[in-house]
């Protein structure tokens, strides 16, 4: 990938890590991230640019859900742009979702974009994800418990 090139990703967020990027402006060690990989993208062969990124903020609002287990918390996805360079397959890409990626630094508060959050806690449709600027940090932060 090109140093220069800019890379969307989505990284599945807790309220610890939504309290970091608000305190320290980072998430210091960022979680798996998603986007739209290779191998997503033969996988759905004919999609769209907007088709794949639905499906990789899809894949990290998934991830999220797991993470959560039986707690009733709201999933809340990340998206950020990153530079290229600090986007990397998994180690594993056969164990792992189609779109999931390593982020190789540190994400900072400039780079998140928007968020994505549960309307209700302990929602799992992908209808009741709302959406929210970056500015909006602090309302996601109490959203997130």
């Amino acid at each position: 990938m090109s140093p220069s090139r800019v890379v969307r990703v989505y990284l599945p967020v807790d309220a610890a890590q939504l309290r970091e990027l608000h305190e320290q402006a980072r998430i210091a060690e960022p979680p798996p991230a998603f986007a739209v990989t290779p191998r997503l993208a033969r996988a759905a062969a004919g999609a769209d640019t907007e088709e794949l990124e639905y499906a990789a903020m899809l894949a990290a609002a998934a991830h999220a859900a797991a993470q959560r287990g039986l707690v009733r918390v709201r999933r809340v996805v990340a998206a950020a742009d990153l530079p290229a360079a600090v986007v990397a397959e998994p180690i594993d890409p056969l164990e792992v979702p189609l779109a999931q990626v390593r982020v190789l630094e540190p994400v900072l508060r400039r780079q998140v974009a928007s968020f994505q959050v549960d309307e209700l806690p302990g929602g799992s449709s992908d209808d009741d994800l709302m959406w929210y600027d970056a500015t909006e940090l602090d309302t996601v932060r109490d959203l997130a418990g």
